[in-house]
């Protein structure tokens, strides 16, 4: 006699559960054309493409995985690809003396223990000589900006999916920690902290009024 639970057979409500997770755990991908503005004043026109094949809840869709963008060098032409994953998103985007700088912060919580609970939980990267190099934040070229990518774009993936395209007014209004708008001060930065003491500790993401 096959066990049952509720009167339903056991087997049926194994297949539920089967046909459930396959149906959430399809992975799916993204590609658009987003526009950033830099601190610079000047545009640029990025190519992206996320995939989803994080970790997800029973019954919802897979979190953001790998990642890459793309885009040319406003003063040089080259074109400039970066490739990510899971575990730094995507800030700010800026330039110095014809050198593009990628801002990038852990994403989830994952990624903080992996990366040893750096605090600030950015990244700065500097492409040099033809491949990004990364760089000590206090060598950051700008102090005061805003974010100006698409940080989270598993929360666009409907307008994504529409339009295939971000718009700076839409790039520029990422929010972090409680939803704040990302405006970033780093004239106050001195150093940067690693190890497990900071992983309990509340990161400072380096926050300013929006009149800077």
């Amino acid at each position: 006699m096959k066990p049952v639970v509720l009167g339903i057979p056991c087997h049926r409500i194994l297949l539920c559960v089967v046909a459930v997770l396959a149906l959430g755990g399809c992975s799916k991908s993204l590609k658009w054309t987003e526009d950033v503005l830099l601190p610079d004043g000047r545009t640029v026109t990025l190519t992206r493409y996320q995939e989803f094949k994080g970790w997800r809840d029973i019954g919802e869709e897979a979190t953001e995985s790998d990642y890459w963008f793309e885009f040319k060098n406003p003063d040089t032409g080259e074109r400039v690809r970066w490739n990510g994953d899971r575990d730094l998103g995507t800030a700010a985007l800026m330039m110095s003396e014809k050198t593009p700088y990628l801002l990038v912060v852990v994403w989830f919580g994952g990624g903080k223990y992996r990366l040893n609970c750096p605090n600030p939980p950015y990244f700065l990267y500097g492409y040099k000589n033809k491949q990004w190099e990364k760089v000590d934040l206090g060598e950051i070229p700008v102090k005061q900006f805003r974010s100006n990518m698409t940080f989270s774009p598993g929360d666009f993936k409907r307008e994504i999916e529409n339009t295939h395209h971000r718009s700076v007014e839409q790039t520029q209004d990422s929010r972090i920690l409680n939803m704040k708008r990302w405006y970033m001060d780093f004239s106050r930065f001195k150093e940067q902290s690693f190890g497990m003491s900071n992983c309990s500790k509340e990161d400072d993401y380096f926050l300013a009024s929006p009149s800077k």
